[in-house]
């Protein structure tokens, strides 16, 4: 099963579609699992490559970083500081495969795998506190941009976004469909399992295999596994195609009757996001070219100041109140999980026994006792399914409301740091003065020291000329 993911650019109103083949060699198959992220403060690719991305027909300038940001940001020299970052994008050690990093911005297919937490958050900090501000900040000061430089940048940006839709669907799919979405194949071992029985004399067999239609005991010329398998529930299939169902299926039941048979060969649900690992090499360099560059000091007004001093204020009350909102949403989310997982309408454990009774003795079984099993099985559905849109819902809040923490979150460090730099500016000021007053201090006593000696002088010389 793919994954398609659908980004939803909120800065300029549009969308994108990226596939994640659940192949390994990036073969798509014919099921697709949706998901889709919504990103606010940014803009898709198309309005990414216009001289201006503020000319986007559905620009929404609340939802995207504004020329005061940008302003704030300056305030320490980001220009100097991104100068080798920039010179860098260009020799990243990308790999150089198709669809791979250094040619996806140009397709709609995603191969790679997710960065593990730490490599998530270092990325986070170059792309949204160093990259994307640079180039914002050129654009809005009119410079025209390279092509390639566009393209460098965005590489990098659609690779964090990309990530965190990734990270996003892990937490939005169940177990199978992220198993199968990140490449790994359920393995049966037909030989071994407890829910299969395979076949020796296929001249006995006269039916049609439950998949493909086609006689069980015909294979075509050259076909090398054409083993014919019989499941507990007494249906018989290729096992070839079989295991091709078992790939695609999200639950692993028989395709005829729905009875679940590989509850014990799942392979290991692979990790959603890892919390710490090695970084990929050109992610180590671009870490490395993050220096910090000392702002050239220029006069501080008080009114500047008591500007930067409001506006850390007003970023600080909308940070602490986006996250409130994010953690309300992120226990709503939890609190939903537990209801699916742990409040069943009826246990699992009955609705299994039942099924085993009717696959054995279904004549024995009373019909009241059977209507009954309906009902039960009817009733869990319907409240699993009720509940597993609760938590659909919440993961969508859940997803909005990080979004715009992120957002507030750089607005507070952009403020913080320009105020920061201002007082740094100021202080470097007061003390050129303080010594300069100083050294005008000194030099007065000195001149007024000189001044005495010369008087007395003048005096006794005029004595001396008397007598």
């Amino acid at each position: 099963m793919c994954l398609t993911l659908t980004l939803k650019y909120l800065a300029c109103g549009h969308e994108e579609s990226y596939v994640r083949p659940c192949g390994r060699d990036g073969i798509r198959c014919n099921m697709m699992s949706a998901h889709t992220c919504n990103l606010r403060a940014e803009v898709c690719r198309d309005c990414w490559m216009l001289p201006d991305f503020r000319q986007a027909a559905g620009y929404q300038p609340e939802e995207a970083m504004t020329e005061n940001d940008v302003a704030r940001y300056q305030a320490w020299n980001l220009t100097a500081e991104t100068q080798d970052l920039q010179a860098h994008l260009h020799s990243l050690p990308l790999p150089n495969l198709l669809n791979q990093y250094a040619h996806f911005y140009s397709t709609k297919t995603v191969v790679f795998d997710l960065l593990n937490q730490s490599a998530l958050g270092v990325l986070d900090e170059i792309v949204h506190h160093h990259l994307v501000p640079a180039f914002q900040a050129r654009i809005i000061n009119g410079e025209n941009i390279p092509l390639a430089d566009r393209i460098q940048t965005l590489n990098i940006r659609q690779i964090l976004v990309l990530n965190y839709a990734l990270a996003d669907a892990s937490q939005a799919l169940d177990d199978d469909d992220w198993r199968i979405a990140m490449g790994y194949r359920v393995f049966i071992n037909f030989d071994n399992s407890r829910h299969f029985t395979r076949l020796e004399d296929l001249q006995a067999v006269t039916d049609d295999c439950g998949i493909c239609r086609n006689p069980l005991n015909h294979h075509d010329e050259g076909e090398m596994n054409h083993a014919v398998v019989e499941t507990t529930c007494n249906h018989m299939f290729h096992e070839g195609c079989l295991e091709r169902w078992f790939v695609s299926s999200a639950r692993g039941d028989c395709p005829m009757c729905r009875r679940l048979l590989r509850e014990t060969e799942l392979p290991q649900i692979p990790t959603r996001l890892e919390t710490d690992g090695t970084f990929p090499e050109w992610l180590t360099i671009l870490n490395r070219c993050i220096r910090p560059v000392i702002p050239r000091p220029e006069r501080i007004t008080l009114q500047g100041l008591i500007r930067l001093q409001l506006a850390v204020r007003d970023a600080r009350a909308a940070l602490v109140t986006a996250r409130e909102e994010y953690m309300i949403a992120d226990r709503s989310v939890r609190i939903a999980t537990e209801a699916i997982d742990t409040r069943v309408f009826v246990p699992l454990e009955d609705l299994h026994t039942f099924q085993d009774r009717l696959l054995e003795s279904a004549a024995n079984i009373e019909e009241q006792d059977f209507r009954d099993y309906q009902y039960s099985l009817r009733q869990h559905q319907r409240t699993r399914l009720m509940r597993e849109n609760v938590l659909r819902d919440w993961l969508h809040r859940r997803q909005e409301k990080d979004h715009a923490y992120d957002l507030a979150q750089s607005r507070y460090y952009a403020a913080a740091r320009a105020l920061e730099m201002a007082w740094d500016v100021v202080t470097t000021r007061v003390v050129e003065e303080v010594e300069e007053a100083e050294r005008a201090e000194d030099s007065d006593d000195s001149d007024s020291s000189d001044a005495g000696e010369r008087a007395i002088e003048r005096r006794m010389m005029n004595n001396l000329s008397i007598n």
